[in-house]
């Protein structure tokens, strides 16, 4: 693992003090959607998982986090390829590592 891929992830709209509110919201609600896929995940309900990975990785994108955007699309991938198990969790540790960034970017910065 890099240095960057263990780096506070901070939102692009960050300086947009309109955003403030919005961001500040989906940042509180992330753990939780983070805990309902990988509840998911364990449950292997693969077509739920893909619609809420998808849902978190439309509303990740416009809020400015394109790297959780992109965790949420591998998931949607894994899920969609209907291949082992393993694939899709994968996955899903690798958005939970992105969500734990984002949350770490969004206290660093203040917001």
């Amino acid at each position: 693992m890099s240095d960057d891929d263990a780096a506070p992830i901070v939102s692009s709209l960050a300086g947009d003090t309109t955003q403030l509110e919005r961001l500040e919201r989906f940042v509180v609600a992330l753990g939780e959607r983070i805990d309902r896929l990988q509840d998911l995940e364990t449950a292997r309900d693969r077509k739920q998982l893909e619609a809420e990975a998808r849902s978190l990785g439309y509303e990740a994108s416009q809020l400015g986090y394109p790297a959780l955007a992109e965790a949420a699309a591998a998931i949607e991938r894994a899920c969609a390829a209907a291949g082992p198990p393993g694939v899709v969790r994968e996955s899903v540790v690798a958005l939970t590592d992105v969500a734990r960034r984002v949350r770490l970017g969004h206290r660093f910065t203040g917001l």
